[in-house]
């Protein structure tokens, strides 16, 4: 039996309107990105995407098309897996409408049949046993590992094109999770169907397939997931629900495992899996220090730091915590006693210790606290906590004043006499055009003298970028660690909208740029990258050194630039300043404001270092009421002088008079009769009284 290779099964052609409506209707779901894209390799993927906590890797081997791996993401809707990496026997991101070349990232009613290998049938030693035929367009890895714990795990879920009408047949596309090490001393396939022994394949899960004269009851139907036809990703006619792979394992021995899938029978209908990212691992106890500051110090009499033992999951029994505590502070002098016998409870999954250090007043110089903590049977962590003394001093803030309502605010300063370092910030400058179509180009800046040296969370305040472009959705721009790791930016975001302006991505912005809009452009302002920024730091990466901005059009029709784009860290020491209340002031987290307050008012502000030292100070802003303007009128005039006459206006301590700008006369308001004479300009009566209203009285009271 030949299947076609080049046509759907149901129809002979493919609707060019359809599928373009299936692209459309994509929108922000399953996105991908296959392997032969910078800054994706196979070998990074496995490294970057996949491999979690609990697994030492030693090496990794890719077989097979570059364009058959990728990177997926927004996929938790489609597959059940929010993200990670899939491995397909034909094309994991559409190559070519015209050409029907089309990938995983596809809906339901389109159809992906690739053959990226050709007609050769190959083999594999540990698959070709298992398919019933030959294998074509193979694509796997081989990872060597040491697990830290017992048990090896990770998610995936297969999908395929095969579903539902080859199921029964002898096109059974197949893969496989063959691990091979102390207790499997030949590979063992770890794909397994839940409560049986039945690799996950077509012919073990799938619905109802009978035909005239061939029986094909469904079998583990409740696993299956029907995708024929629809307009739900990924390609493939159906799916299963997610599995997970799991192995005993002898922890600090040497593992390999091979994740591989082929085409059964020929080269047409593509399958693939599906591979959660962060979830190949073992777990292990996480041994975490949380500082104030970044460079993991505790100021006395300052905020508090913590040490936390975290497991996987929740412990059935006391789990007892191997460690020795040493360093120059004395425990329990120096710091809060650090009991000698930590375990984390029966039921629990961690323990926080509080690291407290005691102000004593003492001139000691820097001291530290150092703990020897055994996190899993191959591994000792060494964590050092540096304890300094207080040296933060208060604010000196203005006397209390007196203000009158309307009149310039008052400024209020609560500055601390502190030199704060500048955030060390890095930038390229150099205006790079993002061409050809589908080719990555790279801007480079070189990064140096920041602290700490190791990579952690927090460190980085924002990643700013400028991008001249017509159509911003056509771009995909990765941020690339000296140490490789890879943070996704932005995947195809923005719509129809024009330019990037000051955009900057941040840890504390609100907004993902995922869910951006044309009507969000020109997208100045903060907002959180697509992908996690935990994957900048999921190890230990050297902070200095190339950091790299990869940006890629791919589409057709817009040719822009990347016009410039910077990094910013945190320094290592900086104040916030907060002030409460922060009614009638310009500016209540500024270390100087305005105050213009409507009623007295008693303002504190706090400063707050980044040792969590706080110190405070306050100042009272008094209110004084503006009294109404006095009511003249002309008393009467002589040949020397004119008299103005007005009724006294109860509160006011004096009154100042001038006349065209003049300087004023300053009347106490004891006079009973308030009243002044001026002289008499020397004009004759019929221009006496214009010039005699042109005379202006202003009224000041003591508040003023």
């Amino acid at each position: 039996m030949i299947r076609a290779l080049s046509l759907p099964r149901s129809t002979p052609f493919l609707c060019l309107v359809l599928v373009l409506a299936a692209l459309a209707a994509q929108g922000q779901n399953l996105q991908v990105t296959n392997a032969n894209t910078p800054p994706f390799t196979p070998a990074n993927l496995i490294s970057n995407i996949f491999l979690g906590n609990g697994v030492d890797v030693t090496s990794i081997t890719f077989n097979g098309q570059p364009v058959s791996v990728g990177y997926f993401t927004n996929g938790a809707s489609s597959t059940g897996l929010e993200r990670g990496i899939v491995l397909t026997t034909g094309l994991v991101e559409t190559a070519n409408v015209n050409l029907n070349q089309f990938g995983s990232n596809e809906n339901g009613s389109v159809f992906a049949n690739n053959n990226v290998n050709g007609f050769i049938p190959g083999f594999d030693p540990d698959l070709s046993p298992l398919a019933g035929g030959a294998l074509f367009d193979i694509a796997g890895y081989t990872i060597t590992f040491v697990p830290t714990s017992d048990t090896l795990r990770f998610r995936y879920c297969f999908a395929s094109e095969e579903y539902p009408e080859f199921a029964c047949s002898q096109y059974n596309d197949i893969f496989g999770f063959f691990i091979q090490g102390p207790n499997y001393p030949t590979p063992t396939n770890i794909a397994r169907i839940p409560g049986t022994g039945l690799p996950v394949s077509i012919n073990n899960i799938h619905p109802d397939n009978t035909t005239p004269g061939t029986p094909c009851p469904p079998v583990n139907v409740q696993y299956y997931i029907n995708n024929n036809g629809s307009n739900t990703q990924p390609t493939y006619d159906g799916l299963t629900r997610v599995f997970t792979a799991e192995a005993i394992v002898v922890p600090c021995q040497t593992y390999t495992i091979k994740l591989v899938i082929a085409d059964v029978g020929d080269p047409a209908y593509d399958s693939g899996v599906f591979l959660e990212a962060k979830s190949f691992g073992t777990g292990a106890l996480r041994t975490t220090l949380a500082t104030p500051s970044l460079d993991g110090t505790v100021t006395e009499g300052c905020a508090d730091g913590s040490l936390t033992f975290r497991l996987p999951s929740p412990t059935t029994d006391d789990f007892p915590i191997d460690y020795t505590i040493f360093g120059s502070a004395t425990n329990g002098v120096d710091y809060l006693t650090i009991p000698s016998n930590l375990f984390i409870p029966a039921g629990e999954q961690e323990l926080v210790i509080p690291i407290v250090a005691f102000e004593d007043g003492l001139a000691e110089g820097a001291e530290f606290i150092a703990l020897d903590v055994r996190r899993d049977p191959c591994n000792r962590d060494t964590i050092i906590v540096f304890l300094r003394e207080n040296t933060i001093v208060p604010p000196d803030l203005l006397a209390d004043t007196t203000l009158c309502t309307g009149s310039t605010p008052v400024n209020l300063n609560g500055t601390l006499p502190i030199q704060l370092p500048a955030p060390p910030t890095f930038s390229n400058t150099q205006s790079i055009t993002v061409s050809p179509v589908n080719t990555p180009v790279a801007s480079t800046i070189n990064v140096f003298g920041v602290l700490p040296a190791i990579l952690q969370p927090g460190m980085i305040r924002s990643v700013c970028l400028n991008a001249t472009h017509g159509w911003v959705d056509d771009l995909d721009v990765y941020l690339i660690s000296p140490g490789g790791q890879i943070l996704e930016l932005m995947t195809d975001c923005g719509a129809n909208g024009k330019n990037f302006t000051n955009i900057c991505f941040t840890p504390t912005a609100t907004r993902n740029i995922a869910t951006a809009t044309a009507l969000d452009a020109p997208f100045t302002g903060d907002w959180l990258p697509e992908g996690p920024w935990s994957d900048l730091w999921s190890g230990a990466f050297a902070t200095n050194g190339a950091w790299r901005l990869s940006v890629r059009d791919d589409q057709n029709g817009f040719v822009g630039t990347l016009d410039n784009w910077s990094i910013t860290f945190e320094p290592l020491y900086e104040i916030n300043y907060t002030w409460t209340p922060a009614d009638g002031l310009s500016c209540p987290t500024c270390p100087v404001t305005d105050a213009a307050p409507t009623a007295t008012t008693t303002y504190l502000v706090e400063a707050v270092d980044s040792y969590g030292c706080a110190v405070s100070d306050s100042a009272t802003v008094e209110v004084v009421q503006v009294l109404a303007a006095p009511v003249v009128t002309c008393g009467g005039y002589t040949a020397t002088t004119i008299t103005f006459n007005w009724a006294g206006v109860p509160g006011a301590a004096d009154y100042v008079v001038n006349v065209n700008g003049a300087a004023g006369r300053r009347l106490p308001a004891r006079i009973r009769t308030p009243w002044t004479t001026w002289p008499r300009a020397p004009r004759s009566p019929s221009k006496y009284r214009p010039w005699a209203a042109r005379r202006r009285l202003a009224r000041r009271s003591s508040a003023q």
